[in-house]
Parts: C-alpha cells; structure tokens; sequence
C-alpha cells in the first residue's frame, strides 16, 4: 500500500526495477565491492552488470580504462588490433597504437611498404629506403646508397665520393675527380703536380710537360709556361720551367742553340759544343742532332775520316758514304780505295777502273783520264807507257815521240818506229803521209 519507494541504495549501489529491500542494492557496472565500498575496475578489467561481482579481466593483448563497463571498452594494446578484445597481431615489420580496430591501422616500419594485396609489410629493395615519414620506397639519393633490404635510410659515401642515384653498395660510392682511391674506400687529394680530371679509381696523373699545378685536390693542371719554355711532368710550379730542349736563356729569353751546338734537356744549362768534325744546325736538341762534316762519317759527332784518297758529303755516317777520288776504287774487303793501276782509268762517273782506250796511255797508277798519244801515233788498249805510242803508217818517229810524215818519193805501209822506205825503181810517189807508192 505504498504511495512511494522510500529506501535508496547507499553512493555508487544500485537496484535492479522492483526492489523490495536493501539487500537488492548492488555496485553499478564498472565498480565491484571492496570492504563495503563500490570501486572502480582497475585497468584491463571491467564489470558489465550491477552487483557484488568481481571485475572481469580484459582477454590477452587487450587493455581497458579504469571503470570500464563492457568487453567492448577491451582495446587491443599496442602492435595489435581488433574489437571486443579479439586482438590480432600486427604483420611483421609493423607496429600499431593502442586502441586500433582494422590490419591497416598497423603502420610498416621505416624501410617497409605496405602491400594491399598482401596486407603485409615488403622491405624496400636495396638501393631504397623509407623513412616514418614516407608514404613508399624512395630510390638513395646521389652520393648515397643502401646495401640491405628493408633501410630506413640511405649510408653517406665517404667523403669526397659520389654515387649514382639508387646506389645499392658502398663499393657504388666512387672518387670524385681531384681525388683518388679504390671504389668504397677513402678519397685521397692528387698532390701537386698530378690531377684527376673525371670521377672513378683512377690513379692522379702527373701534369704534362709544359704545364704545372701548385694546390691538392685538382681536376686539372690550370697553369702553363710561358712560350718556348716548358717544365718536367709533374710540376708544381711555375719556377719547375726552363727553356726547352734546343734553346737556352739569354737576356730572360729562351734563344736557339746556334750552328754546331744542342742542348738536349729543358732548364737553364746552355748549350753544348757538338764533337770536332762535326756540326749540327740552329736549335738542335740533342748529341744525335751532331752530324760528320765532309770527308768524315759516323754519328752521335763521334766522327772518323774517311780512307785515304776518298771523300764524303755532310751528315755521311758510314764508310761506304766515302767516294773514292777519281782513279781509285772501293775494296769491299781492306775498306779502302785502290788505286786503279798503270793502263788504267777511273773517271768520277764510272763504277770500276777501266782500260785506256787505244790511242790512249795512262803511265802512273791512280789515273782519273788516259792521255791522248801524239799526233800520228796510235797505241793498243791498255797502254801504260807514252813509249807504248807508235807511229802509224805513213809517219816515222821514235816510239813516244812525235810522228813525221814520210816526204814525197817515201812511204811507210805499217805502223812502228821504221824509217821510210824510198818508191822502188819504177814507181813514184808524190804525196807526203804515204802508206805505199801510187804511181
């Protein structure tokens, strides 16, 4: 017969609809008695319905707040995910916050890319990266690389080396030009004097003669020296010049080396006398540059007359390049001119002594011409003497000496030294030079 529900159940109880007593007061969803006292669910616990029961532990890998009333305030913890505390462990190479609900709330770590098809993690290839930030595999930058799957970022070359774009090694990582060292290791400057003009392993290289270079690290040899001097290669400055080979320093000039001098290295040396007997033209750059003058032979100026009764032109250098003087001939075997003997002539156009004409005579050895025997005299081939001259028919003389014609009256029918003899009884002869009687 109540007109109202005068009992209240005491802070934090509660009753069910219909209660008759007290007794029906229990702890709210979410608080379970302790000494007396409705509390609060720890954390990871809940209590769904009122009463003096326990809180509930949330299911594995699942956490809940304080005073939390239902299995759905159970969220999965970190590296999971699900609903109801049905938590799933995230694909490897992925993590999550606490609290996520679907696979894709699980973010790939850095160095990982997340494969739809899959719903997996994929490490980035070699040669990519990705970092928390990025949204996909990147390719290494240029001077970096990455030799493993799955990096989170890209390794700097050492210094003073470069890589292509995507390098997937250190030994990617090459020498910039100026510096040199083996791909993948440290870069070392080219010391003065050398350059490296292009990127690579390649050793410094001197610079060139003529050119020099004074700093470290150059990818070229920027200075050259002045005209018509040069430097050795691997110069570093512009004091390593000197006059080149063949001129030497007059006056802060470089001048040529005059006639009959050289001067073979770069510097301020002046220059050098060729060898006596020879000579060398203006400018010469070396002892080699010293030829025989005439009538001797031989090279490098160490130069030997020529035989006896021969000669030779400028710049000859072996004994063969000596002629023989007209009347003489070359002996291969004794390497000396002959002297072409007596009866015997050798003109400056002939290749071997050769024997007087007839008519002519040669009386001493080493003849360049045969003499003509006298007027009305004739001789055979061969003659060495003027006494081998003799008088042809018709003339009379002493052998070698001059011919006479026989008077008219006379007459003289061979050659010789006969007198001549007188027409016999019956003929005659009227006509001086006659070989016979006509009439």
């Amino acid at each position: 017969g109540a007109t109202a529900c005068a009992g209240s159940c005491p802070f934090n109880f509660t009753s069910p609809e219909g209660s008759s007593s007290e007794g029906d007061c229990g702890c709210i969803p979410g608080l379970t008695p302790v000494d007396g006292t409705c509390t609060l669910c720890e954390v990871g616990k809940y209590k769904k319905e009122l009463g003096t029961a326990g809180c509930t532990e949330c299911p594995v890998n699942s956490t809940s707040g304080v005073g939390s009333t239902s299995l759905s305030n159970c969220t999965c913890v970190g590296g999971y995910y699900g609903t109801m505390g049905n938590c799933t462990m995230c694909p490897d190479n992925s993590k999550s916050a606490g609290g996520s609900t679907v696979v894709t709330d699980c973010k790939c770590n850095a160095g990982y890319v997340w494969d739809n098809t899959t719903e997996t993690c994929s490490a980035c290839g070699r040669g990519s990266y990705r970092g928390n930030n990025d949204t996909e595999c990147l390719a290494c930058e240029a001077g970096k690389y990455s030799e493993g799957e799955g990096s989170a970022e890209c390794m700097m070359c050492p210094e003073h080396a470069s890589s292509l774009t995507g390098s997937s090694a250190l030994s990617d990582c090459i020498c910039d030009a100026g510096y040199t060292g083996l791909n993948g290791s440290n870069c070392t400057a080219c010391p003065t004097g050398t350059y490296k003009a292009n990127n690579g392993s390649a050793s410094c290289a001197p610079c060139s003669a003529g050119s020099y270079n004074n700093a470290t690290g150059a990818t070229a040899c920027a200075g050259s020296c002045p005209f018509n001097f040069t430097s050795p290669e691997g110069s570093s400055s512009e004091g390593d010049c000197g006059c080149i080979p063949g001129l030497t320093p007059v006056d802060g000039t470089c001048t040529l080396c005059e006639v009959g001098k050289y001067k073979k290295e770069l510097g301020t040396a002046g220059c050098t006398e060729c060898p006596v007997n020879s000579t060398s033209g203006v400018g010469s750059t070396s002892l080699s540059n010293c030829t025989c003058v005439g009538g001797y032979y031989g090279t490098m100026g160490n130069c030997t007359m020529c035989p006896d009764n021969s000669k030779s032109a400028g710049g000859s250098t072996v004994v063969t390049d000596c002629k023989c003087n007209a009347g003489y001939v070359w002996d291969n075997t004794t390497e000396t001119c002959s002297a072409c003997g007596r009866g015997s002539y050798r003109g400056n156009n002939d290749t071997e002594c050769l024997a007087c004409e007839a008519g002519k005579y040669s009386e001493g050895e080493g003849s360049a011409e045969c003499m003509m025997c006298p007027e009305h005299a004739s001789s055979l081939t061969g003659s060495s003497a003027l006494s081998d001259c003799i008088c042809d028919a018709g003339y009379t003389g002493l052998n070698g000496s001059n011919c006479t014609a026989c008077p008219t009256g006379t007459y003289k029918a061979n050659n010789g030294s006969a007198s001549c003899a007188p027409c016999s009884a019956g003929s005659y002869n009227n006509a001086t030079g006659a070989t016979a009687c006509a009439g």
